[in-house]
Parts: C-alpha cells; structure tokens; sequence
C-alpha cells in the first residue's frame, strides 16, 4: 500500500513464537524484530491461526499462556496495531504449492497466508527458510 509522499508500508507477518516472545519475554527477539514491531511504517499481521495454535496447544497441557486468548488479542492489536486474518479458502488452496518439508499444519498455513499476501514472515523456526517465503529470523 503506498501512502503520501512515496512512502511504502512494509508488510510483516507473525510466528506463533514471536507472538508469545512479544508478550511475554520481549528479551528473546532480536533488536532487528524488536525495531520493525516499534516501526510505525510496518503494518504486522497474525493469523487466526496462531491462536488455533495456541488453544489446542494450551489445553493439552503443551503451553502455559501468558494471558488468556482475548486479552492476547486485544493486548496485540491495541499495542502493536496487528491485524487478525481470518482463514480464507484461497490460503487453502497455496498449500498444494508447498513442499511437504514438515508437516506442521499451523505453520504450513501460516507460510501459505504469507506467501499469498507476499508478506515476510517474522519467525524462529529455521524450518521456515526451507518454503518460498522470505522470513527475518528471530
């Protein structure tokens, strides 16, 4: 999206992982990540996903949650103006172009948002350099 005086928006999505980092031990991003967070020219985005992820995970015992689901997401969006995408069927579809490298069902569908809306992926998992996509690790 291209605003006044030339000036172009970055687009950034983001891991389950730094999400959690983000919100509950900031210390472990790098100070790359930490500035394009803080950046008023990024626009940042999460996928519905993420917090699929993080309820399944949290109610097998796997994740002990900083807050609850809701405050998560208002913390997200009133601090960092992250938007939530929604799964929609065209993310579906990007999967059959995906190697089958894992098999991780939140990340594949992460990478596919990423790769259809030609976001960099902000993540920690070095799986990820693997896919089409660009990512910034953290």
């Amino acid at each position: 999206m291209i605003f006044g005086w030339g000036m172009r928006m970055t687009h950034y999505s983001l891991d389950t992982n730094i999400v959690l980092w983000l919100l509950s031990e900031p210390q472990k991003l790098t100070r790359k990540v930490l500035n394009i967070i803080q950046n008023p020219d990024s626009e940042l985005s999460l996928s519905v996903v993420t917090f699929w992820e993080l309820q399944i995970k949290s109610q097998l015992g796997k994740l002990s949650l900083p807050y609850n689901l809701e405050e998560m997401e208002t913390e997200l969006i009133a601090q960092f103006n992250v938007t939530i995408h929604p799964i929609r069927v065209e993310y579906v579809y990007q999967l059959k172009n995906l190697p089958l490298i894992h098999r991780d069902p939140f990340d594949r569908m992460i990478i596919a948002q990423a790769i259809y809306h030609h976001y960099i992926l902000i993540g920690a998992d070095s799986i990820f350099s693997s896919y089409p996509v660009q990512v910034i690790w953290s």
